[in-house]
């Protein structure tokens, strides 16, 4: 089990930042909840050999480092081949080395992943989870657990916070329900004029998604986006993750 060095202000990636945003008004724009965190830790991993050591036993894949590599540019990044799949099973990977448990009991209320437009034949390039559990002490509190994980600077990012007293309810994703993955959406996006319009910039973009709980107040199904680096949106197409239907573009 693995044990953070140090507590450490991390400065995250626009990815990251944009997530945390979005979470930042959905849950707290009518309750201050108190909260500390009590786990704060960055890692360095291997990206080609992760995924087979993640589902393998032995040694730990994830090394705690002081603070986050800086991100390479582009044509010195290594692409992944990785699927929302991948991604689930590194962050379950990252649960049972930290915590000594697997994700099964803990909510997702998150789930975001990035990649820029010359690696859509790959995967995804960078993903954010983000897992919460309730519990009840003294008194009612929720413990929340985010996850980022970015093969292109061969770094995790885990944070742990504690929320006392609770005075919001949060939903949560359920995975079992979602019959349209990361994954096949990307591919519904790029048939209904993504494809067309990352063509027009000749790739000179970056493609996000990002699926909320269905109780947020931003939920609007799988949201993906193509901007450009001023994160200017150049297209935009909300899909319903049971159906596959298109919500809004």
């Amino acid at each position: 089990m693995i044990s953070p060095r140090r507590l450490s202000i991390p400065i995250l990636l626009s990815a990251g930042m944009l997530l945390a945003a979005t979470l930042a008004c959905d849950f707290n724009f009518e309750t201050r909840e108190p909260s500390i965190i009590t786990y704060d830790q960055h890692y360095s991993i291997d990206p080609p050999s992760l995924l087979r050591s993640t589902s393998q036993n032995g040694d730990t894949p994830f090394t705690p480092i002081d603070d986050r590599p800086e991100l390479p540019p582009p044509d010195q990044q290594i692409p992944v081949d990785w699927k929302q799949a991948d991604y689930l099973q590194i962050a379950n990977a990252l649960f049972e080395d930290i915590w000594g448990e697997t994700t099964d009991g803990w909510s997702l209320n998150s789930i975001f992943f990035a990649l820029g437009c010359t690696k859509i034949d790959n995967g995804f390039q960078n993903a954010s989870f983000q897992y919460f559990r309730n519990e009840k002490t003294e008194e009612d509190s929720r413990i929340v657990r985010f996850i980022h994980i970015d093969p292109r600077n061969k770094s995790v990012y885990v944070t742990e916070r504690i929320y006392s007293p609770r005075l919001a309810d949060w939903g949560f994703i359920d995975l079992k329900r979602l019959n349209f993955s990361a994954d096949d959406v990307l591919v519904l996006a790029e048939n209904n004029g993504g494809k067309e319009k990352r063509l027009s910039v000749d790739n000179v973009c970056e493609i996000t998604l990002l699926l909320l709980s269905p109780n947020s107040p931003s939920y609007r199904g799988w949201n993906v986006r193509y901007s450009n680096s001023d994160i200017v949106n150049l297209f935009e197409i909300n899909v319903d993750p049971i159906t596959g239907e298109i919500m809004s573009q």
